[in-house]
């Protein structure tokens, strides 16, 4: 369990998922090297990273859920993260003013 607010276990209220979790430890990493007791961000957790493509297999994708499972609890531990979410535009042509 993450140490952000452990009064929430006691009051009844769900244990923060694991998809948030994950995006809470990257917008606020622990220090490296980590203190006692902590797990840096890159130990605890995995990242992925490409490009999602259309049916065309050329063509770029934006707005695609994509899905991590857990092989070992795949209906239990998943993360997912909309693909194109820092799309900025195309490189090739330039951006509408």
């Amino acid at each position: 369990m993450l140490g952000i607010c452990p009064a929430k276990v006691t009051a009844g209220v769900p244990i923060i998922a694991i998809d948030d979790a994950a995006w809470i430890s990257k917008l606020y990493p622990v220090a490296s090297p980590a203190p006692a007791g902590k797990k840096t961000f890159t130990s605890s957790y995995g990242t992925l990273s490409g490009t999602v493509f259309f049916s065309d297999g050329v063509t770029p994708a934006q707005g695609v859920n994509v899905i991590a499972r857990s092989t070992s609890l795949p209906r239990r531990n998943a993360a997912s993260a909309v693909s194109g979410f820092s799309f900025t535009g195309i490189r090739d042509k330039p951006r509408p003013a």
